[in-house]
């Protein structure tokens, strides 16, 4: 597990420091706050998912996808993290349909809130 956190935490640092707006990137640095956000929440968590919400908390930010496969092979790690209270895990779905992903997180019982990315 420590293996996959630390993958994780590598390429959720890597997206940070690449940043990703349509008005190019956001020059970030190791440490630097993730950029405020604000996303329509799937599932359980209805309603939506603020970066407002995170303040302060160690805070998991996984950005992906229904159709990878590393991806869904690590929502059981995830699940375990966010369970264990050391970190807030968010799920960032990169995806069109926003019904459908709500089917597939239940399908799939992620118990960490998802927020459908942009």
């Amino acid at each position: 597990m420590r293996r996959t956190l630390n993958t994780i935490l590598g390429c959720i640092t890597a997206l940070l420091m690449l940043g990703c707006r349509e008005s190019g990137p956001i020059p970030l640095e190791i440490g630097d706050p993730a950029p405020a956000f604000n996303l329509p929440a799937i599932g359980q968590a209805a309603g939506e998912v603020a970066s407002d919400q995170l303040r302060g908390k160690i805070a998991v930010l996984n950005f992906w996808s229904t159709t990878c496969a590393v991806c869904l092979k690590e929502t059981d790690d995830l699940a375990r993290v966010h369970d264990s209270g050391k970190a807030v895990v968010v799920g960032i779905a990169l995806e069109d349909d926003a019904d459908y992903l709500g089917r597939f997180v239940k399908d799939r019982g992620i118990r960490y809130p998802v927020a459908l990315g942009d």
